[in-house]
């Protein structure tokens, strides 16, 4: 972070990382989320069909670790995040 900060013409004041869990009631909403509000929406948005269908497939794989019971009999995912906090001057 201080990298960036500098590169960027300022000084880094402070920094504060904070560990939560995301949590998810069910697969459709992790999906969207991730997918359809997230960092990669544009380059999703023009996936086909399939394309979509592959990449949710792979995605559920590699947070299968994370899924517990919902409450309402189905599943549920609390995934780990960390979120940086930075001040800086310029």
């Amino acid at each position: 972070m201080a990298y960036a900060f500098e590169k960027a013409g300022f000084k880094l004041e402070h920094e504060e990382r904070v560990s939560r869990a995301l949590d998810f009631p069910g697969e459709r909403e992790m999906l969207i989320a991730v997918f359809e509000g997230g960092a990669v929406a544009m380059a999703y948005s023009r996936f086909s069909d399939e394309v979509r269908e592959e990449a949710n497939r792979e995605f559920l794989e590699s947070v299968a670790p994370y899924k517990r019971d919902a409450s309402n009999g189905g599943v549920a995912y609390s995934l780990p995040g960390e979120f940086v906090f930075a001040v800086g001057r310029k």
